[in-house]
């Protein structure tokens, strides 16, 4: 069935689930294990926030767990009774206020953290037995034989759901699969899943089910809308979406979304993921375009996403434009996105602050993997304008961020354009371009990747929603 609530805690409150250890079966792991959880932060205290943990933190006690500091870093401890290792994720890893998947692991001596599929630190940890007579506990931390109150407390301050514990090491790839996806009860070393779909049971066979301790509540907000719909009549997948092209049987020049037709300069209709696409040769710098005093809400000054579809028909020997507001006569640099010629995995963007060169930032991310010409590939980045952090997903995963970017785009009065940028003509197909004014989640990415198959953007909506996730 799929997801509609999460539990809500409240640190203030003493919030937490538990269950003891007489009652669980599978818990105490006698070697590897994974830890996967989505999580979305309320508000950041004095002490660190324990997501879950099992044993005893006090001195001595033998314990694993996964918690946030002060900081916002992210770690997974692993206690053997005599001397705790750690694993620890950067500083500010977590956001405040988003809804954030945490997954961690222990293989043979080695300890993972992962965040929204991407793994951001390794260490190494114990690998003892952490067979323990100690609780359970999910959103705050056991200590000397009770949970911790009053000034020492270490509770959750936040929104969680489809928490899961496996007695194996999940791969990366496994992870970065079902990050979203709705997982069968009898599935091989999934040994306590809660789902805290208005309740604590335990959806996994082995019944580990939890006891909610003072009250905690369950809320509606959840990392996914549960039904996969069209994207025009999602209310999440459609807030702050700016224009929908090349999408559907829209033709080359409409926006479905908005008024931002734009104008055909040697494109060639063809098919893509989702309707029509535009067929680019490189060779006749072909483009769709539209004047700055023509379009509405593109010129972005702060967060932004892009999402679209591409299929390369020739490798990049030259860096290949995909996304451009940005003309150097007159100082009318906004930003740019393309894919960088150096390798055949690496998207660059450039962004100016203030129009002119001198203030530009270039960023480059790895996707992890060289692209092949003639197969379709899913494309999110992500612009988070406080931070000055780009992020790029690659087929519904995340595979890297760059930071040192600047902290804000100049309102350019460059044309917008699809296809080339200052840095060269792409060559290939493109499908289903997607500009937001905001930072699309993970969750939201993998919905728009739909497995692959894409979602289509339908004015009047029809489509019959094949695919459910938790």
């Amino acid at each position: 069935m799929a997801n509609t609530h999460s539990a809500d805690l409240e640190s203030g409150s003493s919030q937490y689930f538990s269950i003891t250890d007489a009652s669980q079966t599978g818990l105490d792991f006698s070697g590897d294990f994974t830890i996967e959880f989505w999580v979305k932060i309320e508000s950041v205290g004095s002490k660190a926030q324990y997501f879950t943990m099992k044993g005893n933190s006090g001195s001595g006690g033998t314990w694993y767990g996964v918690l946030m500091d002060t900081d916002r870093s992210v770690t997974l401890a692993v206690d053997n009774g005599s001397s705790n290792t750690t694993v620890n994720a950067p500083a500010g890893t977590m956001p405040v206020g988003v809804w954030t998947h945490v997954a961690v692991k222990r293989d043979s001596t080695t300890g993972y953290v992962l965040i929204n599929g991407l793994q951001v630190a390794t260490d190494t940890v114990h690998n003892n037995s952490m067979a323990t007579s100690d609780p359970l506990i999910i959103g705050g931390r056991w200590s000397g034989g009770a949970i911790s109150i009053g000034s020492n407390s270490r509770f959750v301050d936040g929104l969680m759901n489809d928490v899961r514990y496996w007695s194996d090491v999940r791969t990366d790839a496994e992870i970065q699969d079902n990050i979203g996806a709705d997982t069968l009860a009898s599935e091989a070393g999934l040994v306590g899943r809660y789902k805290f779909n208005n309740n604590a049971e335990d959806s996994s066979s082995n019944g580990n089910d939890l006891t909610a301790n003072n009250s905690p509540t369950y809320t509606t907000d959840i990392p996914y809308t549960g039904t996969l719909v069209d994207i025009s009549t999602d209310g999440t997948l459609a807030t702050d979406l700016v224009s929908a092209w090349l999408t559907d049987s829209s033709g080359l020049t409409t926006d479905l979304h908005s008024s931002n037709t734009l104008t055909n300069d040697g494109v060639s209709l063809t098919t893509g993921k989702q309707g029509d696409a535009g067929d680019f040769e490189a060779s006749q710098t072909d483009e769709l375009n539209i004047a700055d005093g023509s379009q509405t809400g593109l010129d972005f000054t702060g967060d932004m996403s892009w999402a679209f579809w591409i299929k390369p028909e020739t490798l990049f020997t030259t860096s290949a434009g995909i996304i451009n507001k940005w003309v150097n006569a007159g100082n009318n640099r906004a930003y740019q996105f393309y894919f960088d010629n150096s390798t055949n995995d690496r998207f660059g963007v450039y962004l100016s602050p203030n129009g002119t060169s001198g203030a530009q930032t270039i960023s480059t991310v790895d996707l992890g993997e060289d692209l092949s010409t003639g197969t379709d590939y899913h494309v999110v980045m992500t612009y988070d304008a406080s931070a000055g952090v780009i992020s790029a997903y690659l087929n519904g995963v995340l595979k890297g961020v760059a930071t040192g970017a600047a902290t804000s785009i100049y309102n350019s009065g460059a044309e917008f354009a699809i296809g080339k940028s200052g840095q060269g003509s792409f060559d290939g197909i493109i499908n289903q371009v997607l500009p937001y004014s905001r930072i699309l989640t993970a969750g939201e990415v993998s919905n728009l990747y739909n497995g692959g198959d894409g979602l289509p953007y339908l004015a009047a909506a029809t489509f019959v929603p094949t695919m459910q996730i938790i």
